[in-house]
């Protein structure tokens, strides 16, 4: 014990100075179940997000999406890709939604969110569409934002404005989400589907 002291005072010392956050003290040996739920625990308060951070990340480029294949299993051939959002954060580098999506949530940004993801998005599956890369993606939309009466009106004018057609575009909504949020998102799903309907039968 008292040869491991002074490493752990010394690392401690350290940290104190650089103004490193302490998240939480754990024992010897580490339980890899405990360290991951301690670094869930405080992820958002050890990064000390806030409303004017979030605001930076959408209007300064720092949120973006990357692109997943997902893989025809019969043909072998790339069908979609689903878009998978991070925070490129100028100070703590790659985060993934985990780490600010209760931020928000708690800012209410979610409606903001998901036109986000929506517009981008739209705007890559039409570039890879005038590439010849006829691949249709996936994003993950709050059910509250299709809550909302204007929200199949935006989805039109983003679609329109990239001359994209409907079916290019896959929404994503937990099942839980969708019973939550009543008829207004069931609507919403609704008008979508016939839209892309009418346009795969033109």
């Amino acid at each position: 014990v008292q040869t491991c002291a002074l490493p752990i005072l010394t690392a401690r010392r350290i940290a104190e100075d650089l103004g490193f956050p302490k998240v939480k003290t754990l024992s010897k040996p580490i339980d890899p179940v405990a360290l991951r739920s301690a670094l869930q625990e405080n992820f958002t308060e050890v990064l000390s997000l806030d409303l004017p951070a979030i605001d930076r990340a959408f209007e300064d480029g720092e949120l973006i999406l990357h692109y997943q294949p997902k893989v025809d299993l019969k043909t072998g051939n790339v069908a979609s890709v689903e878009a998978l959002l991070r925070w490129r954060h100028d100070r703590f580098g790659l985060l993934p939604p985990r780490a600010f999506m209760g931020v928000l949530v708690e800012f209410d940004q979610m409606t903001r969110l998901s036109h986000f993801v929506i517009e981008r998005g739209v705007a890559q599956a039409a570039a890879w569409e005038k590439q010849g890369l006829h691949l249709a993606v996936a994003v993950n939309v709050n059910a509250r934002s299709l809550d909302q009466s204007a929200i199949f009106q935006w989805l039109s004018s983003a679609l329109t404005q990239h001359q994209l057609a409907p079916d290019r575009l896959i929404i994503e909504v937990t099942e839980t989400e969708v019973l939550g949020q009543g008829v207004k998102t069931m609507e919403t799903m609704s008008r979508l589907r016939m839209r892309s309907e009418e346009h795969t039968s033109e």
